[in-house]
C-alpha cells in the first residue's frame, strides 16, 4: 500500500498548494491596529494539540531521549526523567514565546502583497513535495517491469544473481522487490 499512499499524499500536498497559490490573504488586523489576546484564546489549545500529536515530534523526542538515554549511560531516577522532561518543555516554550514575539512584531507590518508573496512561495514548496512523491511512484513503478522481464543480457544476469542470493540469504531478499529499493550513489 505504500504506493497508494504516496500517491495519495502526494495528490493532497499538490491540491493544498493550488489552494494556497489560489487564496486571496486577507488581514484580520488592519495595519497599524493591535490584535488582542481575547479573540485568539481558542487557538492556544489547538495549537497545544497539534503540536503534541504532531508524528515528526514525538519521534523526534523519541530519538533524543534514546541517544541522550545512551550517551549518559541511562536515566537512572525519577528526578533525572523529570528534569529532562522539564527542560524539553522549557525549551519548546522559549521556541513558542520566540516565535509568537517575532509574529507579533513583524505582524502589523504584512501588506497583503507581502502574505500573497509567502502564499506563493509555499504553495510552490508544497507543489514541488507534491510532485516529488507522486512522480517518484511512477518513476518507480517500471523497475518491476524491467527486473522480471528483463530484455538485455545484463538485467537478466542481475535478476538471476538476486533471486539465487534472495532463496539462500535473508539480507538480500529486498534486492528481489526492485520497487521497493533505492540506488546507492
Amino acid at each position: 500500500y505504500t504506493g497508494w499512499i504516496q500517491v495519495i499524499g502526494g495528490i493532497v500536498l499538490i491540491v493544498f498548494g493550488f489552494t494556497l497559490l489560489l487564496a486571496r490573504p486577507a488581514l484580520e488586523v488592519p495595519a497599524g491596529e493591535r490584535s488582542r489576546l481575547s479573540r485568539h484564546m481558542g487557538v492556544i489549545p489547538q495549537t497545544f494539540l497539534l503540536t503534541i500529536s504532531n508524528p515528526g515530534a514525538i519521534l523526534g523526542m523519541l530519538a533524543i531521549f534514546g541517544t541522550l538515554g545512551s550517551l549518559i549511560g541511562g536515566i537512572n531516577s525519577s528526578l533525572e526523567a523529570l528534569i529532562i522532561v522539564l527542560s524539553v518543555m522549557g525549551g519548546s516554550l522559549l521556541w513558542w514565546l520566540g516565535l509568537s514575539e517575532l509574529i507579533a512584531t513583524v505582524r502589523h507590518r504584512l501588506t497583503e502583497r507581502h502574505l500573497r508573496l509567502i502564499n506563493a512561495a509555499a504553495a510552490i514548496i508544497l507543489l514541488m513535495f507534491g510532485m516529488t512523491l507522486t512522480l517518484d511512484v511512477f518513476a518507480n513503478a517500471g523497475k518491476s517491469t524491467r527486473f522480471m522481464p528483463p530484455p538485455p543480457r545484463g538485467w537478466k544476469l542481475a535478476r538471476d544473481a538476486a533471486l539465487s542470493l534472495a532463496v539462500h540469504n535473508d539480507f538480500t531478499r529486498a534486492m528481489a522487490n526492485p520497487r521497493q529499493m533505492q540506488p546507492y550513489t
